[in-house]
């Protein structure tokens, strides 16, 4: 796997993580963050200790959302 291929793949997860295009809400975002690097790992893009700290990642999103959807409401 070359390294250049890696950080694009990681670049573009973590760009969908900050600035995701689509209009998802907190969960959808989630599960397609979670399939992303599903896919990256199988694909043998990433180690699965990376997969583990994107998933980290990812469950930090949606519960900062869904906390702050709680005080919101």
């Amino acid at each position: 796997m070359s390294d250049d291929r890696k950080e694009r793949a990681l670049s573009n997860w973590r760009k969908l993580l900050e600035e995701p295009e689509m209009q998802l809400d907190a969960e959808g975002l989630y599960f397609m963050l979670l399939e992303l690097a599903e896919s990256l790992e199988r694909d043998g893009v990433i180690t699965h200790a990376e997969w583990r700290r994107l998933t980290r990642e990812a469950s930090v999103i949606l519960t900062r959302t869904e906390e702050g959807e709680e005080r919101g409401a």
